[in-house]
């Protein structure tokens, strides 16, 4: 016999199992919720839900972002890769670095 999941079934999802199936905080939801960037919701009174067509829209659209959000993309990156970079050689230049800590004492292994 075969059974289909809950989530299978089911047409739409709250905000908390949305994210739950798609890997992501609640804190990045309402991030992506405040720049426009997350999935269509619906409002039921206080209860807000998101369809399944609304997910497979979202996803597809981050698969494929448009021109714009494609180029902010990049710049966040490009940002992000140079503020680690910075990190990472002021962290090679601390005098606490595991480089100028000198050698550490090994133990000898025996030879099998």
């Amino acid at each position: 016999m075969v059974t289909i999941s809950d989530d299978a079934a089911r047409t739409a999802f709250s905000p908390e199992e949305f994210c739950r199936r798609n890997g992501i905080s609640m804190a990045t939801f309402w991030k992506l919720r405040d720049a426009g960037r997350a999935p269509q919701l619906m409002y039921l009174g206080r209860i807000i839900r998101i369809s399944v067509e609304a997910e497979r829209q979202w996803q597809r659209e981050r698969e494929n972002p448009a021109p714009k959000e494609a180029a902010e993309i990049a710049r966040a990156r490009k940002m992000w890769r140079a503020m680690g970079r910075k990190a990472g050689l002021a962290a090679a230049a601390s005098p606490k670095h595991v480089s100028k800590q000198g050698k550490r004492k090994r133990l000898k292994q025996p030879r099998t």
